[in-house]
């Protein structure tokens, strides 16, 4: 493999090597991540994700706080993952309304 074509592919293998450590870090083996489409999702099963991770969000911060947690990572995967629910939720409702 030529100079060049590393350095062409180089963000590309940055962002694979990102996303590696990401999962090694917070301890969970990539075949156990099942990976959801979430706009796949009904509205009513949109609610209920969101719920479960606010829930889990609210344990693992207050659980934190008293103990560290092992993976203080996973407080930061869950407000992402909370946040892409409320997007793909929000973007349904522009969505309905537009129509």
């Amino acid at each position: 493999m030529s100079v060049a074509t590393l350095i062409s592919q180089f963000p590309n293998l940055l962002i694979s090597v990102f996303l590696i450590s990401i999962f090694l870090i917070s301890g969970v083996k990539m075949k156990d991540k099942k990976v959801i489409n979430l706009t796949e999702l009904t509205a009513d099963e949109l609610k209920a994700r969101l719920e479960e991770s606010k829930e889990k969000l609210f344990h693992l911060k207050f659980g934190h706080k008293t103990t560290p947690l092992k993976n203080p990572l996973e407080i930061r995967y869950l407000r992402r993952q909370i946040a892409r629910i409320l997007t793909i939720m929000k973007k349904a409702e522009i969505k309905r309304l537009g129509d």
